[in-house]
């Protein structure tokens, strides 16, 4: 029997119409501002992304520009700017920043004001997160581990008592996901390039969560027999992209899949806007 499909465009449409209904009753939109800096391909892509989104659910949203040679100072200056901006409810600084602030990154993050650090990168927000319980707010989630946690159970898949292996130790994937799949009662294994037997670790799991970049790495060998599969990766060659499992490969072996594109990262543009709704209410109360 063939796998399930994981559709997450279907579920950030809904989200979208849900967020855009509520807009409409607001006196003043929530507003979103998004930084980028230099002219990575695949940043323009998802900023492009999460403008249109934005405009979609009814949001206001500034865009923010600056060549990849940009002083730390214009940076930072602006973010000042933005974090005074009534206007402006939710910052997001599109990642990477290019090899002339890579080492200030950091710094960087850590002058958005928390409350409007929808991408949940600032280090307070980054440990209200490790206490949390039972993914309770008042707190942002990241956006892709908030997303792919509601992909699965718009799916009506039950995360307690899993085991779960997640392959990636990212700090916007791996890391957030131990702790909030925890809270939903998994048990979780985090694993990485440096993890022996890697086969034996995802074949042992209910559910595999991959985000390693690496184009069709993940063959059907990877995964037991009925197993559900997110794949977060995404390797682009020209106008194509594709994900980290072999998705013809393994279809028939395993019981669902997120496809890439079309999965996981709709679900986080759709998070984001959430956690931008949610910065909306603590601000505007």
């Amino acid at each position: 029997m063939a796998a399930k499909i994981l559709d997450g465009r279907r579920i950030k449409k809904k989200i979208v119409k849900k967020l855009r209904e509520k807009v409409a009753k607001l006196k003043k939109k929530p507003g979103l501002a998004i930084i980028l800096i230099g002219n990575d391909p695949a940043s323009k892509i998802y900023v492009k992304q999460k403008i249109n989104a934005c405009l979609e659910a009814g949001f206001y949203c500034k865009k923010v520009v600056f060549p990849e040679d940009v002083s730390q100072k214009k940076v930072l200056d602006c973010l000042e700017g933005l974090n005074s901006d009534s206007k402006i409810h939710g910052i997001v600084l599109q990642l990477p920043i290019g090899k002339n602030l890579s080492t200030a990154e950091r710094e960087i993050l850590e002058r958005i004001d928390p409350k409007k650090d929808i991408d949940c990168l600032h280090p307070l927000n980054l440990g209200r997160l490790f206490i949390s319980k039972n993914n309770i707010e008042p707190i942002f989630f990241p956006a892709t581990a908030r997303g792919i946690i509601k992909l699965l159970k718009e799916y009506e898949i039950d995360l307690g008592g899993k085991k779960i292996t997640l392959v990636g130790r990212s700090q916007l994937v791996g890391k957030p996901l131990t702790l909030m799949l925890t809270n939903e009662q998994a048990t979780v294994t985090l694993t990485h390039s440096k993890t022996p037997n890697l086969k034996d670790e995802t074949n042992a799991a209910d559910i595999v969560i991959v985000a390693v970049g690496k184009k069709h790495y993940f063959k059907k060998e990877f995964f037991k027999n009925k197993a559900i599969v997110v794949d977060v990766g995404v390797t682009r060659e020209g106008k194509q992209v594709f994900g980290d499992v072999d998705f013809r490969d393994v279809f028939d072996k395993i019981a669902a899949i997120t496809p890439v594109p079309g999965g996981v990262g709709p679900m986080t543009v759709a998070s984001l806007l959430e956690n931008l709704f949610f910065a909306y209410q603590n601000q505007e109360k």
